[in-house]
């Protein structure tokens, strides 16, 4: 576990550290007085003054203060780090160059936790430092991480265009195309209809072959949106029920009988099944990539020792559910998932781009993705990071074009009818998922800006797809670079401000 707990660590430093890429400021950071009266507005609370204490340090590069933070501000319990290379790295990535922070405002939650909150000039995103910890009465920080983070309420108070709206996304992607952080795709559309589209990069980096508008990416966690989508038909067509227990359709090879019992169809929708993660199976890593290419060759992989938690009760992000969710199509279906998915989903829909691919085939039109190294500071091949074939969970490929028309098609009620849509996308607050329905992340109740669909990523991929009540359909796909989550959350931010105008 302590191994396991200092990988995390280490990947979520080098994940910061990719935070920061030379580039000239677009907005004003603040200045030190302009914090001071943003810290003298914080919240009364003694979880407040450690989060600014961090907050400056990093700002400021110290190392030595940082280590001094950790060994006497810090819980015992928070894992520390103490490679200097490590964290001076760190360190310079989040403030060198030209990358500049504007505060905006110190938020307080019942979790416990703190969060200094800022815009990063370099990316237009606001970002949180989340500081986490054991109870309201210990100002002891446990964790802490730079985190997305909700805009400040003011944000939107100042109403937009669709015009300035295009305009502002444009100023965003040739800045981060400035910086060597996007290499994709944006669409956006309105009622079926194309009203903004951008291609930069290259689908391949060694071969320097440019990335079209009709290049394929690949998707990363988009397919659980898939893969509900295909469940929710059977549960229309009768073959299935959202409250049948798994254990109908899972072998033991899968899950115990007994825990198969106590979860239902509908818990694994919700990420509320208790099954964990097939990735943090002790012989996963070392397992060969090509050992991953039917649904079945999880099995071993996705079966808990035992559950979690009560089914039901809660969520907690679970791919191993998805997975199953796959193998049920298989049970169900008496067909391959990847071919139930072809014939029912894809080509009925004329989604000729879209679908699993096997990586050591020939590959027509494929965006290959690429990572950024902190250790060799230069962009690396994803190839030794993906499964041989994708699954029910993730890794499934498509296009812009592609991911247009379904939205069209699915609002349309071409999957499934619009009563099983709206099922789907109604958040599963019996177990605490105010932004989750079946499949679908959300945000609902925000007239003209509510919005339901899936994102992706894993290294070399960033993939989003969402659909907003007002019409809109936004897709983002991106092979090299972290600036598809900036354009993803400015041109939300631009949906709220645009539908606030209307």
């Amino acid at each position: 576990m302590n191994n396991l707990r200092n990988a995390n660590r280490r990947a979520t430093i080098a994940a910061l550290a990719l935070c920061v890429i030379i580039a000239p400021s677009a907005l004003a950071a603040s200045s030190p007085a302009e914090r001071q009266q943003i810290w003298q507005s914080a919240p009364d609370s003694p979880l407040v003054q450690p989060a600014i204490d961090l907050y400056e340090i990093i700002l400021a590069r110290d190392f030595d203060a940082y280590i001094d933070f950790l060994d006497n501000t810090c819980h015992p319990d928070l894992h520390k780090t103490y490679e200097r290379e490590l964290l001076e790295r760190y360190l310079d990535h989040m403030t060198k160059d030209g990358t500049e922070w504007e505060v905006a405002e110190v938020r307080t939650y019942d979790a416990p936790r703190a969060a200094v909150i800022f815009r990063n000039t370099n990316t237009y995103q606001w970002q949180g430092l989340l500081v986490s910890y054991t109870s309201m009465d210990d100002a002891r920080p446990k964790d802490f991480d730079i985190v997305r983070a909700r805009p400040p309420a003011h944000i939107f108070d100042e109403p937009i265009t669709e015009p300035e709206l295009l305009e502002e996304v444009e100023k965003l992607e040739a800045l981060l195309v400035d910086q060597d952080r996007f290499s994709g795709v944006v669409a956006i559309a309105k009622d079926g209809r194309v009203i903004h589209s951008f291609v930069a990069g290259d689908a391949s980096r060694e071969y320097a072959v440019p990335n079209e508008f009709d290049t394929r990416f690949c998707l990363g966690s988009m397919t659980k949106m898939f893969t509900a989508l295909a469940i929710c038909r059977l549960v229309e067509q009768g073959h299935l029920n959202l409250d049948d227990p798994i254990v109908e359709f899972l072998t033991e090879d899968w899950i115990d009988p007994v825990d198969a019992q106590k979860v239902t169809v509908r818990h694994l929708l919700t990420h509320s099944g208790a099954v964990g993660n097939f990735f943090l199976h002790p012989d996963y890593l070392d397992t060969p990539r090509a050992h991953f290419r039917e649904v079945d060759s999880y099995a071993v992989f996705c079966k808990p020792e035992s559950l979690d938690f009560e089914p039901g009760s809660k969520m907690s992000y679970s791919n191993s559910g998805f997975v199953m969710l796959g193998r049920i199509i298989e049970s169900v279906s008496g067909r391959d998932y990847f071919q139930y998915m072809q014939d029912e989903i894809y080509k009925p829909l004329g989604l000729a781009n879209t679908g699993s691919i096997d990586q050591d085939e020939v590959n027509l039109n494929i965006a290959q993705g690429y990572f950024y190294s902190p250790r060799t500071k230069s962009w690396t091949n994803n190839i030794y990071t993906q499964r041989a074939r994708g699954c029910p969970a993730g890794s499934s490929y498509s296009n812009a074009p592609d991911l247009l028309a379904f939205c069209q098609q699915l609002r349309a009620g071409r999957i499934v009818s619009p009563e099983m849509l709206e099922e789907m996308t109604t958040p599963a607050t019996d177990v605490g998922a105010n932004n989750y329905g079946y499949g679908f992340a959300l945000r609902p109740n925000l007239a003209g800006a509510s919005r339901f669909g899936h994102a992706g990523g894993g290294p070399g991929v960033a993939a989003y797809c969402y659909m907003y009540d007002s019409g809109y359909n936004v897709v983002i796909l991106c092979n090299a670079g972290d600036g598809a989550d900036s354009l993803d959350s400015y041109i939300d931010e631009l949906m709220r401000r645009l539908a606030a105008g209307e």
